[in-house]
């Protein structure tokens, strides 16, 4: 897939009009470093027609105008997802972990002595009286290897299991 056909498919994807999109794009002056220059509205046009080849310093503009990463115009399939995360896991600046601390495990105190830890919309209810036991476990969780995590997480849906049949 060409990387024009590529933005065709976000911008269908994100049901946003081609209008809108140029709109947005032009909004961040994106000026071409062999012109000097910002491209009209018809010049961006024909890059999304393919009728002209899309310039590569316009690739950061495009992916801010679409909200995406600049990976994700090339290619999005899984192994590439994978491939690009792990390349930022090998070594995270403090803001990539802050962001990847925002978007795991968050817990919030409910009422009637229990709290609730929200996975994916799941809920999973834990008495309070093993509350210490329970934060101390999850601030340890982060220096666990990913195969003990795995284990951890069976074990654990097991003994869901076990409860809920109860």
């Amino acid at each position: 897939m060409e990387v024009y056909e590529r933005i065709n498919s976000i911008l269908k994807e994100k049901k946003i009009l081609k209008k809108k999109f140029v709109e947005k794009l032009l909004s961040l002056e994106p000026k071409l470093k062999t012109t000097d220059e910002i491209p009209t509205a018809p010049t961006i046009y024909s890059y999304l027609n393919g009728t002209l080849n899309l310039k590569l310093e316009l690739i950061p503009y495009i992916a801010e105008a679409l909200d995406i990463t600049e990976q994700e115009l090339f290619d999005n399939t899984k192994k590439s997802r994978l491939k690009y995360i792990n390349f930022f896991l090998k070594n995270p600046t403090k803001e990539e972990i802050e962001l990847i601390k925002s978007k795991t495990l968050k817990y919030d105190i409910k009422i009637k002595n229990s709290i609730v830890a929200n996975e994916n919309n799941g809920n999973i209810i834990i008495n309070t009286k093993y509350d210490n036991e329970f934060e101390e476990i999850t601030h340890l969780l982060k220096y666990a290897p990913i195969p003990l995590l795995e284990k951890f997480k069976k074990r654990l849906k097991e003994f869901k299991k076990i409860s809920e049949d109860f």
